[in-house]
């Protein structure tokens, strides 16, 4: 059974319309005081969980998250409610395994499905929703991992069973696929460079694209030594074109210029802050701190530039700001963080609140780095989040 089988609906036979549209008619000039109007359903309350806890001031706070279209969607107007009524409502697209996801500059945010086997299109603005591939194309996604979106709108999917990258128009048109991969993966965009970097997991290498499709030069190998790769999954750029990479199975964040020449890198394999075990999406925000999953601790870890930990955020479960395996995350230039909570079904977004994590630090505590040897077991205690640990947060 595939993903579009398993979403199901409840329509009002085509065959009763008629005689429904008839009868509701009569009902609103006859009686129109008795009409029973469809009612949506209450809206859940307020999300208001902030990181660190009071009284410590707030750096990261929950904003919303993101299930299905309606979730994006203003409230109906009554004379749709009464065309939903009469007409049946569509099947509502839902989220089965979230992975990819990014923002584009049009408020649009788009998220790559591996269980569904699609493109989420969401506009954040109108409610309108759209999926990739188009109807009219014939492409299938076997596993769509990841997907960017560069400065002229076109959209990049990368699909690892079917060993493509695929490039579609900015009207959502396939233009080419891009073939030769092992496995691809995580995807980034050189905007300033008319870049597309794909990660190649399996083949341990990152490959650099024109965006157009040409293909420019590559850079990694097999290994544990700067530069080298041990499954490679996640990537992402920060605002200078530096490319930082989630070298997965070393456990550690690889960082690398924009020719990918070795820079930098940080963490270890571990279960205290500032170590990994299962580490996948990465993001960078306006003030340079970097963002990491990590679908084992199910958590979002904090550093600086220097591999620091500053604050992580999360805990195991299913509850707003809980996470399931939480897979790609990205950043938009509001500094509003997108998180595919791939288990759980759904995009959650969080704010990061200035000013900067590291303007007000204490003396105490919050220097420790991803080094400290008696760091907590982010692991071994399932409940423990940021609010039980203002020691690793700049204050």
């Amino acid at each position: 059974m595939t993903a579009e089988d398993q979403i199901t609906t409840h329509r009002v036979p085509s065959g009763n319309r008629i005689g429904l549209t008839v009868l509701l008619t009569l009902s609103l000039t006859a009686c129109a005081g008795q009409v029973q109007m469809p009612t949506e359903p209450t809206p859940p309350a307020p999300l208001t969980r902030v990181w660190p806890a009071p009284p410590e001031r707030p750096r990261i706070t929950l904003v919303r998250e993101i299930q299905l279209p309606r979730d994006i969607r203003q409230k109906p107007s009554a004379w749709r409610k009464i065309v939903e009524f009469i007409a049946g409502k569509e099947p509502q697209p839902t989220l089965v395994r979230p992975y990819g996801v990014t923002v584009d500059p049009g408020e649009r945010l788009l998220v790559a499905d591996t269980g569904a086997q699609r493109v989420h299109i969401f506009d954040l603005n109108s409610g309108l929703y759209e999926k990739l591939p188009h109807p009219k194309d014939d492409l299938r996604l076997l596993s769509p991992i990841d997907v960017q979106v560069d400065g002229s709108g076109r959209i990049y999917v990368s699909d690892s069973e079917a060993r493509k990258v695929h490039i579609f128009n900015a009207e959502g048109r396939l233009e080419k696929s891009l073939a030769g991969f092992e496995r691809p993966t995580g995807l980034a965009v050189n905007k300033s460079l008319g870049q597309l970097l794909v990660v190649d997991t399996k083949a341990q290498q990152i490959h650099v694209f024109s965006t157009a499709g040409e293909r420019l030069f590559s850079f990694g190998r097999r290994g544990g030594g700067n530069g080298e790769f041990n499954f490679p999954t996640n990537i992402c750029l920060d605002r200078r074109g530096n490319i930082y990479i989630t070298d997965s199975m070393n456990f550690r964040v690889q960082v690398f210029d924009p020719k990918g020449n070795f820079l930098s890198r940080f963490g270890k394999a571990g279960d205290g802050p500032g170590r990994f075990s299962k580490p996948r999406g990465i993001a960078v925000d306006s003030d340079g701190h970097i963002y990491v999953s990590d679908a084992s601790f199910d958590n979002i870890q904090i550093f600086n530039i220097q591999g620091q930990i500053l604050l992580y955020f999360g805990a195991p479960g299913v509850s707003p700001g809980e996470f399931y395996m939480p897979a790609g995350i990205t950043i938009d230039a509001s500094n509003r963080i997108f998180v595919a909570d791939s288990y759980n079904h759904r995009i959650q977004v969080f704010q990061y609140l200035k000013p900067d994590l590291e303007s007000e630090k204490s003396s105490s505590g919050s220097k420790r780095s991803s080094e400290d040897q008696t760091a907590p077991s982010l692991r071994s205690n399932t409940q423990l989040d940021v609010s039980a640990r203002t020691g690793w947060i700049g204050r």
